[in-house]
């Protein structure tokens, strides 16, 4: 198994350099639908990062606490579980990421 370990930024510089013309040609390209993108691809980004395999994250984190990967497993599980069904969520009901930018434009 390979591992790759990729911080935020350049993760989201290769991600969205490869997915957002891909996202335009199946019709994304509204504002609205960009903002959705955006709020997809950030999402996504931040459960890369916390995985416990390949994210950066717990290892930081218990770097600076001084506990152990594992013994930080339980309470990173819970957390993954929670914005994992928020990425479901945020997924297949649009509106509740473009609802305030539509207020914007109006």
């Amino acid at each position: 198994m390979i591992e790759i370990f990729i911080d935020a930024e350049p993760g989201l510089q290769i991600v969205v350099l490869v997915l957002l013309p891909i996202s335009e040609a199946i019709g994304m390209y509204s504002r609205l639908a960009a903002v959705h993108f955006g709020v997809l691809v950030v999402s996504n980004m931040i459960i890369g990062l916390v995985t416990l395999s390949v994210g950066s994250t717990p290892f930081v984190a218990s770097a600076v606490s001084g506990a152990t990967v594992a013994q930080m497993v339980p309470y990173v599980l819970r957390f993954l579980l929670v914005i994992m069904l928020t990425q479901l969520i945020i997924t297949y009901y649009p509106p509740i990421t473009t609802f305030l930018p539509s207020l914007m434009g109006k």
